[in-house]
């Protein structure tokens, strides 16, 4: 998981890998927090799939 801070950096990810996930996640949402897990196990079974958070 890639941590973004901000629009350059998110455009790098998004023009070097073919599937990427957005996650807008802020420290005190319990759904990004739950989200969080579900993601990763995504990540391990799509190797090309590259998940940004937004921070």
């Amino acid at each position: 998981m890639i941590d973004i801070q901000n629009e350059e950096e998110l455009q790098v990810v998004l023009k070097e890998n073919e599937l990427v996930v957005v996650l807008f996640y802020a420290k005190w949402c319990t759904p990004c927090k739950k989200m969080m897990t579900i993601l990763i196990e995504l990540m391990s079974n799509f190797k090309k799939l590259k998940i940004v958070k937004l921070i």
